[in-house]
């Protein structure tokens, strides 16, 4: 396990957040390895904030629990939406997760 990824599983989820989303954010919390983490983190980030983008096909290797919260996550968005409290609250979480975890700068 990266060791940077076994500090980041202990984080508390958001308050505020949909409950669809803690899934997703569990499965990225769990992320045993860098490739899974930066695919489910990516991916989550590209719903709350402008300056991220995911290749769907870089989930192709997450594991099946993260492909199951991945589309449960995806379905919300697509027929219900993210909020703009739900999207502040997922990255209020994320953004901290991101840098200690992968390395990322802090997004403005």
């Amino acid at each position: 396990m990266h060791p940077s990824l076994a500090a980041s599983a202990a984080a508390p989820l958001p308050a505020g957040a949909p409950e669809q989303a803690f899934g997703l954010l569990r499965s990225l919390a769990a992320a045993r390895d860098y490739e899974t983490a930066v695919a489910l983190s990516n991916f989550v980030a590209a719903f709350v904030h402008p300056d991220y983008v995911c290749n769907l096909a870089d989930l192709q290797n997450v594991p099946d629990e993260a492909k199951a919260s991945a589309l449960a996550f995806f379905e919300y968005c697509m027929r219900v939406g993210l909020s703009l409290e739900e999207q502040g609250a997922i990255l209020t979480w994320l953004q901290p997760y991101l840098h200690r975890t992968l390395g990322a700068p802090r997004a403005h």
